[in-house]
C-alpha cells in the first residue's frame, strides 16, 4: 500500500505538469528521481537526517528506505528525514560537512571517510542479508561469451561503478593490478555507471564484456533466473556489508534511541516487513576492525579526486 501511494503521488506530479502546459508550450519533463530529492529543512524544526548510499535508482531507494525512516521516527519520537543524493560523491561530501546524522554507506565509503580523517562518525552495525553479514565480489560476463577468466578480458570492454564501491571499483582494479596492468591499458573501452542496477543491465544488454557486482545484488535479481544469461568468471573472498554509521556529536539520548531501535527492528512485526522491503534479516553489531579487509584494499588503490 505504501509503495502504491508513493508511486501514485509521483505519477500525479508528472500528470499535473503535463496538463498544465498550453498547446503551444513544450512540456516540462520531470525526472521522478529529482522529485524525491527533498529540499533542505528551512522550517527551523529539529530533525535527524538519514542518508543512503546510491546503489540503486533514486525511486527504488525512496521506496525501500522511506518506510524505515518513518518507522524510526515513530519508534524514537524524533523527526527523521530521508535524504537522497544524485551521486555517492554528493553523499560523501555531505558526510564530510557533517550534514548527515545517520547513514547506510558502503564498506568502501567508510574506508574513504577514514582515509580522509572524517572521524565524527561511529559504526552502529551491519545489515545481515540471507543469514550473512558478508558478500563476495563477482566478475560476470554473458553466458555465451568465450571469456572464462580475468586474463581473457584483455582488449575487451568493462564497466565500473564509482570509487565508493569495492566490487564495482576496487576489486577489479586489484585483479588487473595482479596482471601488472592498468585499466586503460588492459581494456579497449571503459564505462562508468551511476548504480548497481545500471551495472547489471550493461551485461544483460551486452553493452560491455564484463562487470563486477556484489553477490547480494546479484541474488536480489534472482540468480537462478539469470543463470542462462550470465556466468561468473571470478569470485572474491568475503567482504562485510557496508555499515550504518551515526554522528558522534548527535545528542547521546537520541543516539541511544536510534541504535536500540535499529537493533530491535527485526523483533517487531511492522519492522520485519520494513526489513523485508530492503532485503535485510536484521542489523547486527560490528566494529571498525570488521572492515580492515576493505580498508586495506581501498587504501592501496584510492586516489582522491
Amino acid at each position: 500500500m505504501i509503495k502504491r501511494n508513493i508511486l501514485l503521488t509521483i505519477i500525479c506530479v508528472i500528470i499535473i505538469t503535463f496538463t498544465g502546459c498550453q498547446n503551444n508550450e513544450e512540456p516540462v519533463i520531470i525526472d521522478s528521481g529529482e522529485v524525491l530529492l527533498e529540499p533542505e529543512n528551512k522550517s527551523g524544526e529539529t530533525e535527524i537526517v538519514f542518508g543512503v548510499f546510491c546503489f540503486d535508482s533514486t525511486v527504488s531507494l525512496f521506496l525501500q528506505y522511506r518506510p524505515l525512516t518513518d518507522y524510526l521516527s515513530k519508534k524514537t519520537g524524533e523527526k527523521i528525514r530521508l535524504k537522497l543524493f544524485r551521486s555517492n560523491n554528493d553523499l560523501f561530501e555531505s558526510l564530510k560537512r557533517e550534514e548527515i546524522d545517520i547513514a547506510l554507506i558502503s564498506d568502501a565509503m567508510y574506508s574513504i571517510l577514514r582515509l580522509n580523517e572524517v572521524d565524527n562518525y561511529s559504526i552502529i552495525g551491519t545489515p545481515v542479508y540471507e543469514g550473512s553479514a558478508n558478500y563476495n565480489c563477482e566478475i560476470i560476463v554473458n553466458s555465451d561469451s568465450i571469456i572464462s577468466e580475468v586474463k581473457d578480458l584483455k582488449g575487451k570492454s568493462f564497466a565500473f561503478f564509482d570509487m565508493f564501491s569495492v566490487p564495482g571499483y576496487y576489486f577489479p582494479l586489484k585483479k588487473i593490478g595482479e596482471l601488472n596492468m592498468k585499466p586503460d591499458e588492459y581494456f579497449s573501452a571503459i564505462y562508468y555507471v551511476k548504480n548497481l542496477h545500471d551495472l547489471l543491465n550493461f551485461i544483460l544488454n551486452k553493452r560491455v564484456s564484463a562487470v563486477c557486482i556484489p553477490s547480494y545484488y546479484f541474488n536480489l535479481y534472482r540468480r537462478e533466473n539469470l543463470k542462462d544469461k550470465i556466468k561468473v568468471i571470478e569470485i572474491s573472498d568475503a567482504f562485510i556489508h557496508g555499515p550504518f554509521i551515526i554522528k558522534n556529536s548527535l545528542d547521546d539520548e537520541i543516539q541511544v534511541k536510534i541504535i536500540d531501535t535499529l537493533f530491535e527492528v527485526h523483533n517487531d512485526k511492522e519492522g520485519r516487513k520494513i526489513l523485508e522491503n530492503i532485503h535485510f534479516d536484521k542489523i547486527e553489531k560490528s566494529t571498525p576492525g570488521d572492515y580492515s579487509k576493505s580498508f586495506e584494499l581501498v587504501k592501496k588503490y584510492y586516489k582522491p579526486e
